[in-house]
């Protein structure tokens, strides 16, 4: 094994036979980076703290979007559905750069971002089976029961607040509506949880210049409230 590694990494050792030189093409572009299997290595405090989620939720959420993950390939080293989600993951728990995130996990920066947008169009299709507003009597009566045994207050079905998430200028003439009233660009997300904490509704579609009562003016869930009147009973 060493003495692979001594070829791939070599240029003009001359301990190294002339016939057993790695051309310069696969020094440059073939290198072999060190990749870790974190859902292997880390236990699971350190694997939460890195990730932001448990292996029991990182394992369902990839048998649920395996099939969407999976390349067919002739070339070797085919970076596998779990690693493609850790990388996602790890982008999505830092906030940071793509070739951050990319030596974080041994991958490049261009396969860091493929893999990102690979994975996030992925996940999304499971907003459904996740985020779901209580309809059903039954299922609002269990809500403010449990915001009940929170908090005290009564008749609460959700909680509700708008979050800048940061992103880069798009450009164009209309760059400077998504620069919010702190300075930088952003998307001003609304968001609504439940008294387990659980998203019930986002929305995720305003730049950053839009205020919160626009947002919600403009929701269903503003108009779920103030056209059916059992949520008011």
């Amino acid at each position: 094994m060493q003495r692979v590694w001594d070829l791939l990494y070599a240029e003009d050792n001359e301990e190294i036979e002339q016939d057993a030189r790695v051309p310069r093409i696969l020094q440059l572009h073939h290198r072999i980076r060190l990749r870790i299997n974190y859902f292997e290595e880390l236990d699971e405090n350190a694997f939460i703290d890195r990730f932001r989620l448990s292996k029991q939720s990182v394992t369902m959420l990839l048998n649920r979007i395996h099939h969407q993950l999976e390349h067919f390939t002739n070339w070797n080293y085919a970076i596998s559905p779990m690693i493609q989600l850790l990388v996602a993951l790890r982008f999505y728990a830092t906030g940071s750069f793509f070739i951050t995130v990319g030596d974080f996990c041994g991958r490049s920066k261009v396969s860091a971002h493929t893999i990102v947008h690979r994975v996030s169009p992925a996940i999304a299709t499971l907003s459904e089976d996740f985020i779901r507003f209580p309809a059903q009597p039954d299922q609002i009566r269990q809500a403010q029961g449990e915001f009940f045994e929170v908090s005290g207050f009564i008749r609460v079905i959700e909680a509700i607040n708008c979050k800048h998430v940061r992103v880069q200028s798009y450009g164009g003439e209309k760059a400077e509506l998504y620069r919010n009233r702190k300075g930088y660009f952003s998307i001003n997300v609304q968001a609504v949880v439940n008294a387990r904490l659980e998203f019930i509704d986002i929305v995720a579609r305003w730049p950053g210049a839009t205020h919160d009562s626009t947002i919600f003016n403009n929701s269903r869930i503003k108009a779920l409230f103030t056209k059916d009147i059992k949520y008011l009973s």
